[in-house]
């Protein structure tokens, strides 16, 4: 698969979600720059280069979700949605410690389980 058809799928299934629902006609390409910025994230943390697809569907989608809920809370470090506090920091992303540790799964080591990069 290309890399815009797994965006394709990516997109559909975000656009699902309850609150991005609105966004299905993605009209300014705002969902495909999210699920663009939040696989860019995916692969710089897990030293990666391609995208390995549908494994890590869910876990790029739930990056983007976290990727449009802080855009336009710059500055911001904590926010309450209902009863819920959110807090987060612009180190390692301004990603929570769950997603990094999913990420981990799919994190290369160079000597360990990735060859040098040339």
């Amino acid at each position: 698969m290309t890399a815009s058809e797994h965006t394709l799928r990516r997109l559909g299934r975000l656009s699902r979600y309850g609150s991005f629902a609105n966004h299905s006609d993605d009209e300014n390409g705002e969902l495909t720059l999210a699920l663009e910025d939040a696989l860019a994230v995916f692969l710089d943390y897990t030293n990666r280069v391609e995208d390995p697809g549908q494994p890590v569907d869910s876990l790029i989608i739930d990056i983007a979700k976290t990727l449009l809920v802080r855009s336009g809370a710059e500055g911001v470090t904590k926010a309450k949605d209902g009863e819920m506090m959110r807090e987060w920091s612009d180190a390692n992303g301004g990603l929570d410690i769950f997603l990094r540790r999913r990420m981990n799964a799919y994190r290369l080591v160079v000597g360990l389980n990735a060859p040098p990069k040339l």
